[in-house]
């Protein structure tokens, strides 16, 4: 099965990438990007299942202050 969403590294830590756009994934307006590793991991698993729950779980943690 092919992943839409990857992980990769740069210079301000872990990024989720959009394969299909080959853009930074972004979530609630802002890019996935300066990331520690199990947060890119688990927010690029829970985009790839497409999962409604577990996204709302961590778009809770990036809101806009």
């Amino acid at each position: 099965m092919q992943t839409r969403y990857r992980i990769g590294w740069d210079l301000t830590g872990w990024t989720v990438i959009d394969t299909a756009s080959g853009q930074l994934a972004e979530l609630n307006g802002l890019p996935l990007i300066g990331l520690q590793p199990e947060e890119a991991e688990d927010i690029s698993n829970a985009l790839n299942e497409n999962s409604a729950s577990s996204m709302m779980q961590f778009g809770q943690c990036f809101q806009r202050h």
